[in-house]
Formats: structure tokens, C-alpha cells, sequence
């Protein structure tokens, strides 16, 4: 053990680099479903949905389920910090290991960041879902489901900072549309069990007025708060998306989900501690590494709210 190295212990650091990545709180992880990848990319089959069933009549009569197929490809992230040999014989309160944890936040917030971006190009030709259309648009179809609108707008007094009023408003509109929503085959409900777990994703201006929506038992003029968060679960404020007019509602309550994390590394962390490579690099470096894409999944499961 070098005296470089005396305030730093490598596996007490990395242990404090996953501990703070567990505890990071991150609006992702709520919206998508986690796939792990084996190879550079992956074909993701979303089946189409079983027909009726039928009157047994004189023989069963098998029938198959719309194919959608697409392939999604993984991309590779990394971020390396060199912790210089001075501050590693200097430091007397552990000033050090603090920043390997501020390391795992960035790579918290940094999948946030994409997770907003994402969101933010939903309504941009070229962002495709499964069936090979923008994710959110005014009308689209999959198989027989008909026409359906997750590209919805409302109307409220401010654009910046809506009412709890207007937000319980913004949630019955919502889930009414997305309640009517068809699967492939033409039957209604195809969200019914998916909307028992419905989620909001708001930037910071429109917090207040969706936590007091679902929260407070008055919202307006003494008038009792009927949309509690037995309907809406939860709020999520994600600072980074580029807009401050547009929400996102997901419904999470089945095994489909409007969003997908395909992960094919796990992020791993690397510190170069010996003694040449302090020596060469005069500190230590902490290499940290994942191969991953965030991606769309069911666009019925997710509608994008303007408001204007």
C-alpha cells in the first residue's frame, strides 16, 4: 500500500460508488421496463394480442398473433476521473470518497437527462416505436386498434404553472383518452389493468399543481378533492426536459411499459491504484463504464400532454 493511497481504500470505494447509485433517486426507473441485451443490439418482438375467444364448435381453430418486430442498438457511456496524488495525501475528511459518490449521482441524473430527451422527441418524426411511428402523434393505429391520440393538449390559465384545479382536470381528460385505447385485435381496454398504476411526469412549474391535486383534500373554493392519489400514484419532477408546457402520463400498471432500458453492460467501476499508475498518471484513476439505450416501448401506454 503506497501513502497515496492511505485515504483511499479501493473496495471501500467502490462499495460508496454503488451504494450512492442505489440511493440516487431517478424518474426513469418508474416508466420503463428493464431488459438485459447479450449482443450489440437486440431484436425486441412485442407480440400482437390473442383474437375472441370462440364457440367450441366441431374443432379448435388455432390462430396466430401480429408479429412486431424492431431491432434496437446499445450505445456505450463512460466518465473517468483522475483523483490527483496530492489531494489523496492531503485530504483529512474523506472529501474524496465524497466525490466518488457525487460520480454515481451524475451517472444518476445523467440517465434522467436522456430519459428527458427521450420524452422531448416523442412528437419528432423519426422517433419510432415498435409498430414504426412516432411515439406520440394525433393519430395512428396498430393492427385494429383504430385511430388513437396520445398527443393530446389542455387548456389553462398559465402555460408555466398549472392549478390543482386544472391539473385534476388535465388527469380525468387523460386517463379518459388513454382508457380508450384498443389492443391490435379491436377490443376496448386495453389499458384497463395498466392505468391502476398511472404516473405523471412533470417539469418543476407544474409540480405544486399536481402534488395538491392528488394530495390536499380541498383544491379549490372548498371543493372536495376527488382525484386522490389512489388514482394518480405519483408525481415525478424531472428538471431536464426542455420543455415547460409538456406532461407525460404513463400507465405502468401492466407488463407492457411505455418505455425500455435495454442494458447490455452493467456499470461497472475500475480504479488503477497501483503503484506505476499512480506514479504515471500522479493519481489515481477511476474509470467508469455502460453500454445501454433508452428506448421507446408501447406508445398506448404513454400520452404527451401540451399544455396550452
Amino acid at each position: 500500500m503506497t501513502v497515496a493511497l492511505d485515504n483511499l481504500r479501493v473496495k471501500g470505494a467502490i462499495a460508496q460508488f454503488h451504494q450512492a447509485m442505489e440511493t440516487a433517486p431517478t424518474v426513469w426507473q418508474n416508466h420503463a421496463q428493464i431488459i438485459q441485451s447479450t449482443s450489440n443490439s437486440e431484436n425486441h418482438n412485442f407480440p400482437g394480442f390473442l383474437p375472441q375467444p370462440r364457440e367450441f364448435l366441431d374443432s379448435r381453430q388455432f390462430q396466430g398473433m401480429r408479429d412486431f418486430t424492431y431491432n434496437v442498438a446499445n450505445k456505450e457511456y463512460e466518465l473517468s476521473m483522475l483523483l490527483a496524488r496530492n489531494w489523496l495525501e492531503d485530504d483529512q475528511n474523506s472529501l474524496l470518497m465524497a466525490r466518488i459518490s457525487e460520480m454515481a449521482e451524475v451517472w444518476a441524473t445523467y440517465k434522467d437527462s436522456l430519459f428527458a430527451d427521450l420524452l422531448a422527441a416523442g412528437n419528432v418524426s423519426g422517433s419510432q416505436g415498435f409498430d414504426g411511428a412516432t411515439f406520440h402523434q394525433d393519430t395512428r393505429s396498430i393492427g385494429d386498434s383504430g385511430n388513437f391520440d396520445n398527443n393530446l393538449s389542455f387548456n389553462a390559465g398559465s402555460t408555466s404553472q398549472i392549478t390543482a384545479a386544472e391539473a385534476q382536470d388535465v388527469i380525468q381528460d387523460t386517463r379518459g383518452e388513454m382508457f380508450g385505447y384498443k389492443d391490435d385485435q379491436g377490443r376496448s381496454g386495453f389499458n384497463s389493468n395498466a392505468l391502476t398504476n398511472m404516473r405523471v411526469i412533470v417539469p418543476p412549474g407544474h409540480e405544486r399543481g399536481f402534488w395538491q391535486a392528488i394530495n390536499e383534500t380541498l383544491v379549490s373554493s372548498g371543493e372536495s378533492n376527488q382525484w386522490t392519489s389512489t388514482v394518480l400514484a405519483g408525481v415525478d419532477t424531472l428538471p431536464y426536459l426542455a420543455s415547460a408546457t409538456e406532461i407525460f402520463f404513463s400507465a405502468l400498471g401492466s407488463v407492457r411499459k411505455p418505455f425500455i432500458m435495454q442494458e447490455r453492460t452493467p456499470l461497472e467501476i475500475v480504479l488503477l491504484n497501483g503503484t506505476d499508475d499512480i506514479a504515471e498518471n500522479n493519481g489515481v484513476l477511476v474509470l467508469t463504464r455502460q453500454r445501454f439505450i433508452l428506448t421507446y416501448g408501447d406508445p398506448r401506454r404513454n400520452a404527451l400532454v401540451t399544455i396550452t
